[in-house]
């Protein structure tokens, strides 16, 4: 439940009730199933998520902004999200992610569609996108930290899945 503490931690921070002098990352475990993974949450920096055309896509549009210039660089897009930034390392190095929302989930061999459509609707999730894979679908979850609190709900409650991991949206630079 190490997650839901740090909730606290992130919107304390995004509101800039929490001196950030001396912490630089806030550090965020989940479990796969296969194994245990940590990332770690900046503490000055977001994600802004925008469409600047005003024609309903994102794509291209991910900007990584100083928490205290939100409100001036939300100003670039007709409509934007915020949203947490995570790093690899708690320096802030590795791969720049957010959580837009979406778990990947794989079900052990020999779970059918119709055992994965009813563990769907016994949990209230709704299935986004069936892979060609078997057994290997894309659920909605929430976005920001609450996919991670959901990832480790439903991988320590349910023996039919022996994989899920996060829909991590990668900010991806040119060399």
């Amino acid at each position: 439940m190490a997650i839901k503490r740090n909730h606290l931690i992130f919107y304390l921070l995004i509101l800039g009730m929490l001196p950030v002098y001396g912490l630089q990352a806030v550090s965020l475990s989940y479990n796969t199933g296969k194994e245990k993974k940590t990332v770690f949450l900046s503490d000055e920096e977001s994600l802004i998520i925008g469409d600047r055309e005003g024609d309903g896509k994102i794509e291209g549009r991910l900007e990584t902004v100083k928490k205290s210039n939100i409100n001036q660089a939300q100003r670039m897009f007709k409509s934007s999200k915020v949203l947490p930034l995570f790093y690899d390392t708690p320096d802030g190095g590795g791969r720049i992610r957010t959580l837009p929302g979406g778990i990947i989930v794989k079900f052990k061999k020999g779970i059918i569609a119709t055992q994965i459509n009813s563990w769907a609707k016994q949990k209230k999730l709704e299935i986004k996108h069936i892979f060609k894979t078997p057994g290997k679908v894309m659920i909605n979850s929430p976005e920001g930290l609450a996919t991670l609190d959901l990832i480790n709900e439903i991988i320590t409650s349910d023996s039919i899945i022996e994989e899920a991991r996060p829909n991590w949206l990668t900010k991806v630079e040119a060399k």
